[in-house]
This record gives structure tokens, sequence and C-alpha cells, in this order.
């Protein structure tokens, strides 16, 4: 009976260890950073090329095989094999002892990671022998091996003052190929400290073969007065990189570093060189609190700090342009698809709490194919490719997809914004002979005509759709409406319409024949219909009209004032003589004044970026009939159907047991995110898929999204998705 009584309970231990269908556990508690980590094979990183047929081979360790986390409360990182051999699916590494996870103690409660991380021949991201670890305050850094698996020295390692930001660089030479990339001689590691008065960054050389290290020799190179670096980023040297129009880090890293003046005071985010010093601004639109590079090193995105105003509404994600700089300007913002400075990108209401970006990386997404009865169209799963994929996370629980150089966030859904109807409102006679939309009574006065709408035959090919409405007398408005740019709304052409902020605006007697505008006198023309209103202390009244007669800063005056308009208390002005057709749009707001005959261009950044779009277009473009209706407020009206879903998933706090104690929403902190390798089968053959990692710091949990296998809402076990506690 005694074996038996020994195996049951060795039984009973392993069932106890034995990882529920939807999480893996390793007793995280504290994940506040990750690091993903090439295996090391002998002299040569990591690198991944591809045969002739396509198919994947390795050349040295593995890309991306570990991915470090921390677990901070018990003062220790824990370490996920993305690939094991000959055994399916991801787990932690096993101690020596293998009924436990390994755990590599390191400094007290450890929230930073870096990885020393270069560029090979082919720009690929490669990484060498160490991981370290920091936390913010803390005056120490512990160095860990990634070869040996534990922190060398037993110990942390000095700093010269408090830590706040950590980064390591790898400065490596492409061997015959581009990808078998040997380990260089030393690797360097950058701390920017702040001891309560200087803020300065440090750097120390280590020896990528070093067996133990006892302590490290820290040479400063950069120091700044008054204010601490809350963000420092290592970003690797550009051959064609200038400024001023001399080279500007193109053999050696630079460090971007994001500095704070206190909340509402703003702060600043330069480039520097650290070996000669020379620096310049970074024009982001406002204080950066995380950095991230692109895999070029042609960008560096930034996350805005909503402290700057106190509230979301100020933040975002936004990236500039680090190729080429002047001192006076810095560099640049970075440009989107269509030419124009990036917008920052806003998922949603959310503080952003977590940023990755992947070279060649790739989603989930739909395209439009023509449906068996050749008269509709359906949608079908897309495995979309981007230059620069990025994913960014919010407090809300949502996690959102954008293209980086694109400079906007995918659309998911392929249908392309269309035309769907039209129509045309001409208003009716009053009695005293005016033209008006509603009789004295209340009713509705004039006609309201539904158009046709031609949209033609569909080309699938196209990212673009046109449309033809005819018009009464034989002539036709003609739109080409571009997908990724309008949301659902209606585009209003209206003939001698009010003009948007220069409708109801007070004036009095005292003003005269100057009326002021506040600015938007601009949209208005010499000749244009100023109307007069009365106050009689129920309603507002006509009291009759006049015309601009000059224009002026803030002001415009008209010929005369009408005769009754002595109590006058509002006016408001139409557009008249050579351009008297006003457009506007429910969102886009005031679009222009045009002449019938005359062809509106619009265009603007992208709300959402479509698949499969290779090149930008104007959002807009409608050629207006010469013949219109003439009557005075007489519109013909275009409802878009923009057909956008943000590629925005969240993860289902349920069924992936993301929580210890009570379920809740699943919020994403720091992230990355790769073509990482996998065993499908107990194989040993390594399959990469792109895949997006997440610390859940309340939670005390390691979310996993497979990228191939995203859709819109909750995702959950079935979908992709995973929890590593």
């Amino acid at each position: 009976m005694k074996p038996r009584i020994v195996l049951g309970a060795l039984a009973l231990a392993l069932a106890s260890c034995t990882p529920p269908a939807t999480s893996s556990r390793a007793n995280l508690i504290g994940t506040h950073d990750l690091v993903l980590v090439d295996e090391l094979q002998g002299s040569l990183l990591a690198g991944r090329g591809a045969n002739p047929d396509g198919s994947g081979f390795v050349v040295g360790g593995i890309p991306s095989r570990f991915l470090y986390v921390t677990s901070a409360d018990t003062n220790e990182l824990r370490v996920l094999e993305n690939y094991r051999t000959g055994i399916p699916g991801r787990g932690f590494s096993r101690a020596p002892n293998p009924l436990e996870t390994l755990s590599i103690p390191v400094l007290d409660r450890p929230t930073m990671l870096a990885v020393d991380e270069g560029r090979n021949g082919d720009g690929a991201r490669v990484t060498g022998s160490y991981v370290y670890a920091a936390r913010p305050g803390g005056a120490e850094v512990s160095v860990v091996s990634v070869a040996r698996g534990r922190q060398l020295g037993g110990r942390p390692m000095a700093t010269p003052a408090p830590v706040t930001a950590i980064g390591a660089y790898l400065a490596v030479t492409p061997g015959p190929s581009a990808i078998e990339t040997p380990l260089p001689a030393t690797t360097r590691l950058f701390v920017a400290t702040w001891d309560g008065e200087f803020a300065a960054v440090y750097s120390a050389v280590l020896k990528t073969d070093s067996e133990e290290i006892d302590h490290l020799d820290f040479q400063r190179h950069v120091l700044i007065e008054q204010t601490p670096i809350t963000a420092m980023l290592v970003v690797s040297p550009l051959a064609s990189r200038t400024l001023d129009g001399t080279p500007f880090c193109d053999t050696r890293a630079c460090l971007a570093l994001s500095t704070r003046s206190g909340a509402g005071l703003g702060g600043e985010t330069i480039l520097v060189d650290p070996e000669a010093g020379r620096s310049a601004r970074l024009a982001f639109v406002g204080p950066v609190r995380d950095l991230a590079s692109s895999s070029a090193s042609a960008r560096i995105y930034g996350i805005l700090d909503e402290q700057s105003c106190g509230s979301a509404s100020c933040g975002g994600v936004v990236a500039v342009d680090v190729v080429t700089g002047t001192t006076a300007a810095g560099f640049p913002r970075a440009l989107d698809a269509l030419g124009l400075p990036m917008r920052p990108m806003r998922g949603d209401e959310g503080l952003i709490t977590g940023l990755a970006l992947g070279a060649g990386g790739s989603v989930q997404q739909t395209s439009e194919t023509q449906s068996t009865d050749g008269g509709t169209t359906t949608l079908v799963g897309l495995f979309q490719q981007y230059n620069e994929l990025g994913a960014f996370a919010s407090s809300t629980g949502v996690i959102t997809w954008f293209s980086g150089l694109g400079g906007s966030i995918i659309d998911v859904n392929a249908r392309r914004s269309t035309i769907v109807s039209a129509s045309v409102r001409i208003p009716g006679l009053l009695p005293d002979g005016g033209e008006s939309f509603t009789g004295e009574d209340g009713g509705v006065l004039g006609s309201n005509l539904a158009a046709v709408v031609d949209a033609g035959p569909i080309d699938l090919s196209l990212t673009w759709r046109t449309a033809e409405v005819p018009t009464p007398d034989g002539g036709a408005w003609y739109l080409d409406l571009s997908d990724g740019y309008l949301d659902d709304q209606s585009i209003a052409f209206v003939y001698q319409g009010q003009i948007p902020g220069l409708v109801a605006l007070p004036t009095s007697a005292a003003d005269g024949v100057r009326l002021a505008t506040g600015g938007l006198e601009v949209r208005a023309a010499v000749g244009d219909l100023v109307r007069f209103e009365t106050f009689d202390g129920t309603s507002h009244r006509d009291c009759g009209r006049s015309r601009v007669a000059s224009i002026g800063a803030n002001f415009l005056e008209v010929a005369e004032v009408p005769p009754g308009c002595e109590s006058r208390v509002r006016f408001s002005v139409r557009a008249d003589g050579a351009r008297p057709v006003i457009v506007a749009a429910d969102l886009e707001g005031y679009l222009g004044r045009y002449a019938p005959g005359e062809t509106l261009t619009y265009s603007r950044p992208y709300v959402y970026l479509p698949a499969e779009v290779t090149q930008s277009r104007a959002a807009l473009t409608v050629n207006i009939p010469v013949a219109l209706p003439r009557n005075e407020g007489s519109f013909t009206s275009f409802q878009v159907q923009g057909a956008m879903n943000a590629l925005q998933v969240t993860l289902d706090a349920t069924d992936l047991s993301c929580y210890s104690l009570l379920p809740g929403q699943v919020v994403l902190g720091n992230m990355v995110m790769d073509a990482v390798p996998s065993s499908v089968s107990n194989s040993s053959d390594i399959n990469f898929r792109w895949t997006l990692f997440g610390v859940v710091p309340s939670g005390n949990g390691l979310a996993e999204v497979n990228q191939e296998r995203t859709r819109l809402g909750a995702l959950g076990i079935n979908d992709g998705a995973f929890c590593h506690r």
C-alpha cells in the first residue's frame, strides 16, 4: 500500500499544478513590465530567414523565444517560453525542480525591464546577453544573464543616483549574410537618474560573455537641471539621419529623452547624441510620458501626457520623424498617408496605458468580395500585413490597432464608404412674399424630393466609390468618395445659405454699420446678404436686410442699417454674389463656399485606415452642376454611409481567468508585439505567428492575443486570447 500512497500523493500534487484550459500559472504577483528576448546560440545572435518556398528557417538562436516579465511583489523575474521543443503551446520555464517555475531573484520591487537590443543588416531586432531590471527611485540595477538564467553577481549593482528610466544598446555588425549576425564583444547599459535637483544619463559598458559582474563603471553623458527625465528610449543609428545638414547619430545610438516640469507646466522631448552632446527637439504636440521606436529607427512614437491638460482629450499616440532635423526647428512631426502632419490617435475616452510596435506586423481584417448572386457583396477574413503595425491599450480595457506609416487607426470593415441617398429641399412662399421652410402656423412649407443616386457598377479593386445624381434640367452631380475618411453624416449644398459661424451674432445700435465677427469674417464676401433681427421679449423677428460693403480684421461693414432696425439685437450673413453655395456637413462642419459649376475637393486625415489601401486620395470630390434651384436656402443633401469600424478588441475577463480574485475588466499595461515562435503539435517544427503580449497589473496576469484570430468585441480562449498567471 505504501507505494500507492506515494504515487497518489504525487499525482495529486501534479494535478494541482496543472493549468486550467484558459490560463497558465506561475504565481505572478506584480506584473508591471515585460521584454521579448532572443535565444542565443554560441557566437551567433538569433536570426530568422525564409526559404525559397516561403517557409521559415532559423539561423543561430530563436528570435523572441523568451518573454521576461516582472513579479515585483516577490522581487523576481519569470520567463515564459514561447517555443518548447516537442511540446505544443507556451509555458513558463521550469526550475531545476520541475514541479516549480523558474524564479530569477533581482532587486526589490522590479517594475522596469530592458534588454540588450540592436538591429541586424536587415534592420530586424536582435537581442543580446543580458536583461536589466530596475525600479523608479531605486539607486541600483540588476543584470540578469539570459544564458545562465540568473542575476550576475548575486545582487543588484549600484547606480550613481536614483533611477527613472533604463535602456540598453547592442552595436552589431552583420556576418556573411544579414541574419548571420555575430554577438559583439560588448554592450552598453544606459540609466536615467534624478537626485532631486539634477537629471542625468549615465552609461556602463559590459562584456557580453561575462560569467560574473561585481560592479558597473558608469560614465555621465547628459545633465539636465531642475526637471526629471520621465522616459528614455535608445534609438539605433540611421545612416541617412542628419541635423543641420550634417550626419547625426548615423553610426552610433541616440537617446530620446522626455522631461516634465510638473503637472500642467509642460515638458519637452529631445534627441541627443550622448557622445558628442549635440541635441535637437522632437516636435511632439505636447509633453510625452512614454516612447517607442519604429523598426527602421526613422520614427519615434510617443504617448502624450494627459496631465498637461488634466483629461484624456490631450492624450493619444503620435510620431515624429527622426531622419532630417535642424537645431532651430528640431525633428518634425511625422506625416500620415496623405502627407499631412499626423494627428494624435485616440481609441476612446480612456487613458492610454500601453503601446507596442511591430515591423511587418500582421492582423486579422476583412475583404469585400462579390456574392454568388452577383448583386451584392460580402465580407471575408483577410490577414493584412503592415510595414509598421502598432497597438495601444486604454484604461477602459480596449486594445486599438493602428498603421504607423498611415498614421491612423485601422478600419476592420472592408465595405467602402458610399453615397446611399440624396434629396432636394426647396422652401415655400410666405404671405409677405418671403421664402421659408416653416409657415407662420409652424407647419412645413416647400417640397422635399428624393433624388436618384446612380452608383454604377462596383469595382472591388478600388478603394473609392463614385455616384451620379441627375438634376431635373438634364445636368448631374458627380461625387467621388474615398474610403476611410468620412463617417456617417449628411452633407448639404445650400444656395444662398447661412454662413456657419456668422449666424445670430449679437449687435446693437451702438455698432452702427460695423459688425463684430470674432474672426470668421474670412468666410464672408463683399455683396453677401446681412439679415438683422429684433427681439420683442418673446421671439426674434426680421427687421430688414443689407449687404456687406467691406471686410476688415474681426469685423465687416454693411452698406447701411435698414430702416426699422434701430433696436436690432443680432444679425446673420447669407452667401451671395459669385459664390453663393454654402457646403456644410453634420460632422465635418463648414466645407467652404462655391459657385455653381465649380468642383469641391475636400482632403482630411484618415479617420480609420482601411485594409488594402495603398495610396492616399482626396476624401471627397464633388462636381457641382451649373443649374441649381435658385430659391434662397434651397439645398441638395447627400447621405454618406461611412462603413467604418475601428479595429478594437477587449479581453473576456471571465473566460480568460485573468484575475486572482473577482473577475473584472482586463486592462493592459506595458505591451510588446512580434512574430513569436511556437510549437503547434508534438513535433519540433517552429511556427512563427504575430502575437501581442501585455501585462495586467491589476490582475497579476500576462495576457496574450493571437493577431491571426482577432475580431471585434470581447476575445476569449476560442478567439486566440490567453492569460498566464
